[in-house]
C-alpha cells in the first residue's frame, strides 16, 4: 500500500513539475515565477499587458495638461506686453533725448534761442521767429503729456527746466531737462 501511494505522489509531483516548467517558458524573460501571485500560478497563464496599459494618455489627462498650460500662458501675457511697452518707451525716450540734445547743441553753436513745442504728436524745434529747424514724430501708440510751456534752449548753458512724460498702456517714461541743459530719461 505504501508503494502505491508513493507512485501516485511521484506521478502528481512530475505532472506539477511539467506544468510549472511549461508556465515558466511562456512567461516574459524579466518575470520570475516567484513574483507571480498564487492566483496567476494556479491559472497557469502568462503575464500579459491589457490593451489599456499600452495606449498612452487618457483624454482627461490630456485636457488637464492643456488647461494648466492655458492658465500659465494667460497669467504671463500681461507681463510680456508690459515688458514690451517699457522697451518701446525706453527706445522712444532715448530718441527724444537725442533730438533734444541735437537742438540744445544747435542752440549753443548758433547762439540762438530755440524753443521746442509739442504739436499733434510731433516735437518741433523752431527759432525765436518760429522758423522750424528740426522735428521729431512720436511713434504710434505713445502719448506725450502736454507741456504747459514750450521748452526753451538758450545760447548760454541753460534751458528752461521741464519734464516730458511719455505713456504707453500702463507704462511710462520721463525725459528730464535740467536748468543747465542736461537731458536724461528714466523709465
Amino acid at each position: 500500500m505504501k508503494t502505491a501511494n508513493k507512485s501516485v505522489d511521484n506521478a502528481a509531483l512530475k505532472t506539477q513539475f511539467h506544468e510549472i516548467s511549461r508556465l515558466k517558458t511562456s512567461l516574459p524573460k524579466h518575470t520570475t515565477f516567484s513574483s507571480l501571485s498564487p492566483i496567476t500560478r494556479d491559472m497557469k497563464t502568462s503575464h500579459q499587458l491589457s490593451p489599456r496599459d499600452s495606449l498612452g494618455f487618457s483624454l482627461t489627462e490630456t485636457l488637464f495638461v492643456v488647461a494648466i498650460t492655458g492658465m500659465l500662458i494667460a497669467a504671463s501675457v500681461p507681463k510680456i506686453s508690459d515688458i514690451a511697452n517699457r522697451l518701446v518707451l525706453r527706445s522712444e525716450a532715448s530718441s527724444i533725448r537725442l533730438f533734444l540734445e541735437r537742438t540744445f547743441n544747435f542752440s549753443l553753436a548758433s547762439r540762438e534761442t530755440i524753443k521746442v513745442a509739442l504739436n499733434s504728436g510731433e516735437l518741433i524745434a523752431a527759432m525765436r521767429d518760429n522758423t522750424p529747424l528740426f522735428s521729431y514724430r512720436l511713434k504710434g501708440g505713445i502719448s506725450l503729456a502736454p507741456v504747459s510751456s514750450p521748452l526753451i534752449f538758450y545760447p548760454t548753458i541753460a534751458a528752461s527746466p521741464q519734464t516730458l512724460l511719455l505713456k504707453k498702456g500702463q507704462s511710462s517714461c520721463s525725459v528730464i531737462i535740467s536748468l543747465r541743459g542736461r537731458i536724461r530719461f528714466s523709465c
